[in-house]
């Protein structure tokens, strides 16, 4: 690849595991949003899924890095007040995930904004390695958070690939190849026309995949069953697909407009779909 393009931080192996990471999270929550029938672990998956496309959206630059602590420290508390009703383990184990990010946080203001703290000498040796350590704070960190998803979700999870087990290993790939399609797209290093091409076939294969485990004729019961699979692919293809390529980042006030008014949409979405009975296939 070193041949072909400029390598950067959004291409390297750690920065794409949090982001596949992420969407383990997010794919393991929809799962749960459509088979748990509890309204409390419904409503826990919800903010699962809205919390996992929020990180998603912040590795992949679409929230701005001033608002992204914001972001993060709302649904941390929301998620905190629900897995203390639901899931005590999932919620220690979350809490050593945020924790983890947060040293993280901290690692990428010493890059960027070293003024903002403290010149204490553990602030100064830290600042020697950071651009080291904040790449492994911020995936195992993710991966904490995204495992504390799958210890609350674990009986709906485990249904849903028992009943796709042929499609499960199709799930990975459409995983990974979103991951990198999405990667490789990044609006901020301007990919040339045949490199946006390369990354916009492999984010649409990852879609594919994605369908196929949801909706396989494999399948014993559909993973998605609240959705009709017309619908489910439209919103793969809008999410995945199409904004990748065509955002170009915003000012903080129109970017706070704009991810607030989004997940209040989806969030809204969601719970008209949980109120309603199964789409028709």
């Amino acid at each position: 690849m070193g041949t072909i393009i400029t390598m950067h931080a959004e291409y390297t192996l750690l920065e794409q595991g949090t982001k596949a990471l992420l969407l383990v999270m997010l794919f393991n929550s929809l799962i749960a949003f459509n088979r748990e029938d509890d309204g409390g672990r419904n409503l826990l998956a919800i903010v699962f899924l809205l919390f996992a496309l929020a990180l998603y959206f912040a590795e992949s630059n679409f929230i701005n890095e001033f608002l992204q602590p914001l972001a993060g420290a709302v649904f941390i508390l929301i998620s905190v007040r629900l897995l203390i009703i639901n899931d005590k383990i999932a919620l220690a184990v979350l809490l050593s995930g945020c924790f983890v990010i947060a040293l993280g946080v901290v690692s990428d203001v010493l890059l960027d904004h070293p003024d903002m703290l403290p010149s204490w000498e553990i602030f100064r040796t830290w600042q020697a390695v950071a651009a080291i350590v904040e790449e492994y704070f911020d995936f195992w960190g993710v991966a904490f958070v995204s495992y504390a998803s799958l210890i609350a979700f674990r009986a709906p999870v485990t249904q849903a690939l028992q009943d796709s087990v042929k499609e499960f290993a199709v799930l990975l790939a459409g995983i990974a190849l979103i991951t990198a399609g999405n990667s490789f797209a990044h609006w901020q290093y301007k990919p040339s026309p045949i490199f946006e091409l390369i990354a916009t076939a492999m984010a649409v294969l990852g879609v594919l995949g994605i369908l196929r485990f949801g909706f396989g004729k494999d399948c014993r019961k559909p993973a998605f069953v609240r959705f009709s699979k017309a619908e489910f692919s439209v919103i793969l293809v809008a999410i995945f697909v199409v904004l990748p390529i065509i955002y170009g980042g915003s000012g903080t006030p129109i970017n706070l407009i704009f991810v607030s008014a989004f997940l209040y949409t989806a969030y809204r979405y969601l719970q008209t779909k949980r109120a309603g009975t199964d789409s028709p296939r």
